[in-house]
């Protein structure tokens, strides 16, 4: 019996070859009592029209039109316009994606047979832009309620199978309302932020390990591209308040996870501000990125004499300039 009603925000920019295929598997869930605000995020393309004539044929569906304010802001004036207290389920859907038949009412039966698990995540895979989905296996994997630690700890976790992004897990209401809206200065990398953050006040939280949402991976989203622009400081500065949130754990082990990451994703974004010709941001990022350097050579068991010349080598395989050898050589 389907008592409790999932709110689903799906904002939509631009996805107008995509559209149609993700909204069909929103509405074709199993899972019916569904309510379902689509945030057209002031897309040039048919989007708009195309998420009114869903709103016509499926009273399920709300439409809000405005003006272009970024990812962030469209979930969070989706979630503000949920009608009441009527939903007890929150999930923030991608509008390029697709979503198994089964996946909302495998989250939520694990959420209404544990009253004190606050979030329930499934696996993901990918699928190429022509909605071919890539095999992925779950590794012997098995279904568990983990304390809100350990299910930081298996988000924030390099490769992990569950990830760190927000469309793949369904949050109760309750935990939600306590909690700030998504950083709307951040247009890129707003996920693992939030993530750690909300996940630091949940109770409990329910592993499945069916894989249930499939991630569409194209050339023009905004999560892919080797340009350093404002997006990728963004998304640095989310990496680095997620190291702050994580430290709010009071969690070594969950700490250097963090560390790592920050380490291997702002190498990448330092590298590409770097070669686009950004040499003050790139200093700065370099001098920020050494303590995490660290953590993450000590996790590698790599002694501490050998951290610099690893360093430089791996420096030169870049073929960097020698200028920038010796910068990162004296940090």
């Amino acid at each position: 019996m389907e008592s409790k009603k999932i709110g689903v925000v799906l904002p939509v920019y631009g996805v107008e070859d995509y559209l149609d295929e993700c909204l069909g598997s929103v509405v074709g869930q199993t899972y019916k009592n569904l309510e379902i605000i689509l945030v057209d995020d002031g897309s040039k393309d048919n989007c708009p029209a195309m998420c009114d004539a869903w709103a016509q044929k499926d009273s399920r569906v709300r439409v809000i039109h405005q003006q272009n304010g970024g990812l962030s802001n469209a979930r969070n004036q989706g979630y503000r316009n949920f009608s009441g207290g009527g939903v007890d389920y929150i999930i923030f859907i991608d509008s390029d994606d697709v979503l198994h038949p089964e996946m909302l009412a495998t989250l939520a039966k694990a959420l209404d047979e544990h009253p004190d698990v606050d979030a329930a995540f499934c696996g993901f895979t990918e699928m190429t832009q022509d909605g071919h989905i890539l095999p992925k296996q779950n590794n012997h994997i098995q279904d568990k309620c983990v304390d809100h630690i350990t299910a930081a700890k298996n988000v924030l976790s390099m490769g992990s199978f569950y990830g760190v992004m927000v469309w793949n897990k369904l949050f109760r209401r309750t935990l939600l309302d306590n909690y700030p809206d998504f950083d709307e200065s951040i247009w890129y990398g707003e996920d693992s932020p939030w993530t750690t953050q909300v996940l630091r006040k949940a109770r409990n939280v329910y592993l499945s390990s069916e894989i249930l949402y499939y991630y569409r991976k194209r050339p023009g989203s905004i999560t892919h591209g080797n340009v350093f622009n404002k997006r990728r400081l963004d998304e640095y500065r989310g990496l680095q308040r997620m190291v702050e949130f994580a430290e709010d754990y009071n969690d070594e082990s969950l700490l250097q996870l963090t560390q790592v990451r920050f380490y291997i994703y702002g190498s990448g974004i330092w590298r590409m501000a770097y070669l686009h010709g950004e040499k003050e941001i790139s200093r700065k990022m370099a001098h920020e990125l050494n303590y995490s350097r660290k953590v993450w050579l000590a996790q590698c068991g790599i002694p501490a004499w050998r951290n610099r010349r690893l360093w430089v080598d791996k420096l030169m395989e870049w073929k960097f300039p020698k200028a920038l050898v010796h910068l990162l050589d004296t940090i």
